[in-house]
């Protein structure tokens, strides 16, 4: 019998037990290529007072972690190719990463615009003329929420190269 086959003792005819199929296995997710990271071509390590200091590309890091991370740079896709970055790693270690270039500077009206706007609102106002993603301006303002002096530190150093060197882009 091809399916069912005699029981001698009982004389009944049994079904042959089915054979199991696996289940399919689920499709491996592709995985994604990370950028590759490249050092500046030139760095140094220094050792002062048992602290590493790195340079490179005439910047100064206070850690390895720092400098890798500002090799990094912000997630691909944040900003268009070829835009110019400013970065700054507060004490929590996220850095956040604005525009230099990639949107119009702002004229004489809209500066005296916000004259009358407290700090925090002008920030916020520059991050959308700069076009910043929200979850960078979240990351932004996280930082003026525990540490207001970090955040005014990072807008002040973020004009600064803006405007190369003045307080405010529109300042002299």
């Amino acid at each position: 019998m091809s399916t069912a086959q005699q029981d001698s003792d009982v004389g009944t005819v049994r079904e042959k037990p089915a054979v199991r199929k696996r289940a399919p296995r689920k499709a491996a997710k592709p995985k994604v290529a990370q950028p590759e990271v490249r050092p500046p071509e030139e760095f140094t390590i220094l050792a002062p007072e048992s602290k590493v200091t790195i340079e490179a590309g005439g910047e100064q890091f206070l850690s390895v972690e720092e400098f890798r991370k500002k090799l990094a740079g912000p997630p691909e896709g944040t900003y268009p190719e070829g835009t110019e970055l400013f970065s700054y790693t507060p004490t929590n270690g996220e850095t956040i990463w604005f525009p230099l270039n990639g949107f119009q500077m702002p004229g004489a009206v809209w500066l005296w615009e916000q004259y009358e706007k407290p700090f925090h609102a002008q920030s916020w106002e520059w991050m959308n003329r700069a076009k910043i993603p929200r979850w960078m301006q979240r990351k932004a303002v996280e930082l003026e929420e525990n540490n207001l002096s970090e955040y005014m530190d990072m807008f002040e150093q973020w004009f600064k190269a803006l405007s190369g060197g003045t307080a405010t882009p529109g300042e002299s």
